[in-house]
C-alpha cells in the first residue's frame, strides 16, 4: 500500500463495516505449511508456526534485596 499525502482541506472518507462473514471451518493443519481456507464469500491463506514458550524468570533468592543501581553479586571481582 501506498500512502497518499494528505491534505488538510481534503475530506476523509470514514469506512464502517457493513458485513460480517462467518468463517467457521474445523480441521487439521500441519505446520509450517501454507493452507488455503474456502468460504462462498472469501478465502484465507494460512500458515500455522510452532511457538516455544520462552524460560520462566527464576524467582528472587531468599533474603536477596533488590536495589536499583547495586552490582550483581560475583560481578564485583570484574569491576577495574
Amino acid at each position: 500500500l501506498l500512502e497518499q499525502p494528505q491534505d488538510d482541506d481534503a475530506e476523509q472518507t470514514p469506512y464502517y463495516v457493513n458485513r460480517i462473514i462467518q468463517f467457521q471451518q474445523s480441521r487439521d493443519l500441519r505446520a509450517r505449511e501454507f493452507h488455503y481456507l474456502d468460504h462462498p464469500a472469501m478465502g484465507m491463506l494460512v500458515q500455522v508456526s510452532p511457538y516455544t514458550l520462552p524460560p520462566l524468570p527464576l524467582p528472587p533468592l531468599e533474603g536477596s534485596v533488590d536495589i536499583p543501581g547495586a552490582v550483581p553479586a560475583g560481578s564485583a571481582s570484574q569491576l577495574p
